[in-house]
């Protein structure tokens, strides 16, 4: 029977997910202080022993909150501590242990209880210290405006006022090079052919800023390896009439109802993939991108193991897990697997080894 489907994609289709900021749980976690095989580095933390924190299955908060979004974490965690503190003064040791205790056998309650009484107090103080520290760099480097004006880039077609509030971004002192340089490269992918001039100029006003000759060559690889000649598909919607008018639609419809959250309106290009399997089964991919092989083009697949070369993002696990769950029980499951989890940082360093001049 043909129950799986194998779904092999190219980072480059999708240049755009990697260079958001993100603004759910892991993906922050990894966008803002890099995750290295589950392990997060707090240098900044009071405690010792959270100087080193370690991103478990085994964590049942972090199971539920993983791909929260950063306001509903916050309600979350809230919730996680309260409950921690009626557990702490209900404890054996509150009011110094007096007047808990009439009985060994409410000594030997407690000690029974007491294993997993500390659990929940290294996971409250884990999440605390994790949050704490995302809220901390996301006020110093202003990530709400940036971000801002990353989903703009990403989902809005206005290349005058796109140009104008890049410019004046990427000439503020506290930015982030690193932040100036993805906003260029996100203006330069969605206005690639159209915005040379502005592109050249953007380019000018870093190089004046004093970025280093290897970032600033980072911008035309990034358009040699991911540009609108090299994808497959129309990310922006601007190839056909159909394409445009729906970003007009949006746009128009976004002006009227207002957007619920102008920080996470960008969705990776994998969203639009499944929902497409979902509907058409493999038919629905198109043949100018995808090549199916075996008998059937046209199969429903119970199973779709998603490979993503050249590395996913945090974003897509979210979108897939999203997908497992709207549609549990309904005869389709999605797993992903690459060669890499990216953040900004990790994208933008193996688009250097593409320079041949490094």
């Amino acid at each position: 029977k043909n129950s799986c489907l194998l779904l092999i994609l190219d980072r480059r289709d999708d240049p755009v997910t990697p260079l958001l900021n993100q603004w759910t749980y892991t993906a922050m976690i990894h966008e803002v202080l890099n995750i290295h095989h589950n392990r997060i580095r707090l240098p900044n933390s009071q405690d010792a022993e959270l100087e080193e924190v370690i991103l478990s299955s085994e964590d049942e908060f972090y199971r539920r909150a993983r791909h929260m979004e950063f306001g509903e974490l916050g309600e979350s965690l809230k919730s996680e501590v309260d409950e921690f503190q009626k557990q702490e003064s209900a404890s054996f040791f509150a009011g110094g242990g007096k007047a808990k205790v009439s009985s060994l056998q409410d000594i030997q309650r407690f000690m029974d209880n007491y294993p997993e009484f500390k659990r929940q107090q290294t996971t409250v103080a884990r999440h605390v210290a994790l949050t704490s520290e995302l809220s901390r760099v996301v006020d110093e480097r202003n990530v709400w405006e940036l971000s801002e004006l990353e989903q703009e880039l990403a989902c809005t077609e206005n290349l005058t006022e796109g140009f104008n509030r890049v410019e004046t971004m990427i000439e503020s002192q506290t930015l982030k090079m690193e932040d100036k340089i993805r906003l260029v490269m996100l203006y330069a992918l969605r206005y690639e052919l159209e915005g040379e001039r502005e592109i050249r100029f953007l380019e000018r006003s870093l190089k004046d800023q004093g970025i280093s000759e290897t970032s600033l060559r980072s911008i035309s690889l990034l358009k040699r390896y991911a540009g609108s000649s090299v994808r497959g598909n129309d990310i922006f919607n601007k190839k056909t009439v159909v394409g445009a008018a729906k970003t007009m639609v949006k746009k128009h419809f976004e002006g009227i109802q207002g957007v619920q959250n102008v920080l996470t309106r960008h969705e990776p290009l994998l969203s639009s993939r499944l929902a497409a399997l979902k509907t058409g089964g493999a038919g629905a991919l198109r043949d100018s991108e995808f090549k199916v092989m075996g008998n059937s083009s046209n199969f429903k697949p119970q199973k779709v193991i998603v490979f993503m070369v050249g590395g996913a993002t945090y974003a897509e696990a979210r979108c897939v897990d999203t997908f497992n769950k709207e549609n549990a029980g309904k005869g389709m499951k999605v797993v992903l697997g690459s060669n890499t989890i990216h953040n900004t940082s990790s994208f933008l360093e193996d688009l250097t080894k593409l320079d041949p001049q490094s």
